[in-house]
């Protein structure tokens, strides 16, 4: 580490914490019809957050989830409704959970519309209450 990124880490300690997460390794997945690891398995969280959408689906594929077969759910946490038109951050949620990151969550992200339909229920629900 040079002089200049410690003094960022003194300034930002979140920043310390957050470099220690990024690194964190992962323990390799091994795929269970030949007991081989994919080449593009990410060896540390940084290394999973930069996977390219090609990557993801080429590990989805590798593992038996893109195209469901006998081997599928034979994983801890198999992929459930792999769709190769699916954006690349719900790519990234379904493989990390696959994959047994704890923090990747495969439910899908809630649209605008999703949100604005939510604030004007929680509006209404008030409004009722004040009336009654």
């Amino acid at each position: 580490m040079n002089a200049r990124s410690y003094k960022l880490i003194i300034k930002n300690p979140g920043l310390a914490t957050k470099l220690e997460q990024m690194a964190f390794p992962l323990a390799p997945l091994v795929e269970v019809q030949h007991g081989t690891v994919h080449p593009a398995f990410p060896r540390t969280v940084l290394l999973f957050w930069l996977l390219t959408n090609e990557q993801l689906e080429s590990l989805a594929e590798f593992y038996h989830q893109r195209t469901p077969n006998e081997f599928t759910n034979l994983y801890p946490h198999p992929i459930r409704d792999w769709n190769p038109d699916m954006a690349i951050e719900e790519k990234q949620r379904k493989v990390g959970e696959f994959i047994g990151i704890r923090f990747c969550d495969s439910r899908p992200l809630k649209t605008d519309e999703d949100i604005m339909a939510e604030v004007r229920q929680a509006a209404e629900k008030k409004t009722w209450r004040k009336l009654y």
